[in-house]
């Protein structure tokens, strides 16, 4: 049987589900000796992923959307291929492969999605998550709890979804040069990165800030703090720096050495961000929200989401376990060889 990889997230700027499918696919190619897999992607796509196993084949023009729904849809069906998509998205003229849907928030929060390309972006998700429910053959997701709430939402058999997990290390592999004693700064300062959408709740983040005027606070992500949608001048928080897009390498440097990495999101398939962070040896602030809880275990410090009065020094003094009780249970290859076998 023949298995080919939807690679539409080479072209894309790299999220958390983009680092899932890259170390995934990594991972899978060393655990690949005896299966026939192709990676296809569109032209002109870079990859930097050094395989050995799997095949890279470029196929179709453009990317993006209309690649991944026409151009990928059709090599699979032209060559008999089982879809594998490792970013919530399947191609809708051949649904029938493996695929995975790393959260249902725009199911379970549709509040998150209200402007118009929140809405958008909301009715294509639905649709592809209910393909993929109908029809895949099987569904990967990243934690029990996502797996809980595909159940919850779709009416989906457990036993048609298999739990992968993120992993944390491509942090070690890749950043060590950044990650020296050397780079380490004086600067005493809490971070925080990802994007603006709404469940990863960055007013938590302002509104403690303000509430803490003489901590410093850095914020890491491609946005306009403008959009956030609070009422508040960002400019007079002089405490906050808004750093805009970082590199990978500048993001594993700012989350070793700060004073502790902040994740307040109220909804997450997995959380990846701290466990990147306590790879590098930070301790991190997390929502005290059930996918947190089950991925981070008593080695986090964890607040209420939608409380700002919160002291983060007090919170810090708690005691947590070492940060090796979670990586222990995580492996990007580990994580490759379920997916092999789930496709044996």
């Amino acid at each position: 049987m023949k298995f080919a990889i939807n690679g539409k997230f080479l072209s894309e700027k790299r999220t958390g589900i983009h680092r899932y499918a890259e170390e995934l696919v990594r991972s899978l190619d060393k655990n690949s000796v005896d299966l026939n897999i192709v990676l296809v992607k569109p032209k002109k796509t870079e990859i930097n992923l050094d395989l050995k196993n799997i095949r890279v084949i470029e196929y179709g023009n453009g990317n993006g959307i209309l690649w991944e729904q026409i151009c990928f849809a059709i090599y699979s069906l032209l060559y008999n291929a089982v879809s594998i998509n490792l970013c919530n998205i399947t191609p809708l003229l051949k649904p029938n492969g493996i695929s995975c849907i790393h959260d249902v928030s725009y199911k379970a929060n549709p509040e998150f999605f209200s402007n118009w390309y929140g809405f958008l972006s909301r009715i294509w998700h639905k649709i592809n998550y209910w393909f993929i429910c109908k029809f895949s053959k099987k569904i990967i997701t990243v934690s029990e709890f996502s797996k809980s709430e595909i159940i919850k939402f779709y009416k989906v058999k457990p036993e048609k979804i298999s739990v992968i997990s993120n992993s944390w290390q491509h942090i070690s592999q890749k950043f060590s040069k950044s990650l020296n004693s050397e780079n380490r700064s004086s600067d005493n300062y809490f971070f925080a990165m990802s994007s603006i959408a709404k469940n990863k709740n960055f007013k938590w983040v302002l509104e403690v800030a303000k509430r803490n005027p003489k901590q410093k606070f850095k914020i890491a992500g491609s946005f306009n703090p403008t959009r956030f949608g609070v009422n508040m001048d960002f400019n007079e928080l002089e405490n906050v720096e808004f750093l805009g897009y970082v590199s990978d390498e500048e993001a594993k440097t700012l989350m070793q050495n700060c004073r502790a990495f902040l994740f307040p999101s109220f909804y997450e398939g997995f959380g990846l961000p701290p466990m990147e962070a306590l790879a590098v040896g930070a301790e991190i602030v997390v929502s005290n929200i059930p996918v947190l809880r089950e991925v981070y275990g008593n080695s986090a410090h964890y607040v209420e989401p939608n409380n700002y009065d919160v002291d983060l020094e007090g919170v810090l003094a708690e005691e947590v376990e070492p940060a090796e009780n979670v990586l222990g249970r995580y492996s990007w290859n580990e994580s490759g060889e379920l997916l092999g076998k789930l496709i044996c």
